[in-house]
């Protein structure tokens, strides 16, 4: 999504690094366990809308491709 964004890689490697690394976790409970990703959300509209659109698409496929196999 940062990407897409057009946000620089330092920006988007930031925000991703305070997620906490926790099989299953959604961006929801990174935003309730980790208080400095929650502040962000909160005083940074980049960051606000870069979650806001990560939440959005949480759990879509990436692509419907199939393993030969």
């Amino acid at each position: 999504v940062g990407r897409v964004l057009g946000h620089p890689y330092g920006f988007v490697d930031r925000i991703a690094k305070l997620i906490p690394f926790e099989l299953g976790i959604t961006l929801d409970k990174a935003l309730e366990q980790e208080p400095e990703l929650g502040r962000l959300y909160r005083e940074d509209e980049a960051v606000q809308v870069l979650i806001d659109l990560a939440r959005a698409l949480e759990g879509v496929a990436r692509n419907a491709g199939k393993h030969a196999g």
